[in-house]
């Protein structure tokens, strides 16, 4: 028979509710994780959230231009919208789980705003972000 101090007992047993309670709240944020090198090129996950949580996740992103890039927005809580004006982007209402994707090959340099187009919160008029055209 093994003698263990309960002192040590219980810390055993904290630890190992600590990596079960850890584990099982991480595992559901891995569903939507893709590795790195198994992404296609070119393609950029755009989470829509509503803003006080978040709002475009992310904010900025970076493209070269005469590259066609493969936009997925994903609407993760509310009806959302997306949309930019100067690249000719509008993808319309995209519902909570739902995916839109859309491709464009930007043809000048520059900075480019993005938006929701559904009013989705108080605060939706924050709700944007900006596409930065680099040089090839």
């Amino acid at each position: 028979m093994i003698y263990m101090n309960r002192g040590i007992f219980w810390e055993i047993v904290a630890l190992v509710l600590t990596i079960a309670v850890i584990g099982t709240v991480s595992l559901p944020l891995l569903d939507n994780y893709v590795m790195p090198e198994k992404r296609e090129p070119n393609t950029i996950l755009i989470r829509a959230y509503i803003q006080e949580s978040g709002g475009f996740d992310p904010g900025v992103i970076r493209v070269k231009k005469g590259e066609t890039v493969k936009l997925v927005v994903e609407g993760m809580d509310v009806v959302h919208g997306f949309k930019s004006e100067a690249l000719g982007i509008d993808l319309g209402p995209i519902e909570p789980g739902e995916k839109k994707v859309v491709e464009f090959t930007p043809k000048e340099e520059g900075v480019y705003m993005f938006e929701c187009t559904v009013v989705c919160s108080p605060i939706h008029h924050y709700m944007r972000g900006i596409i930065i055209v680099e040089g090839e």
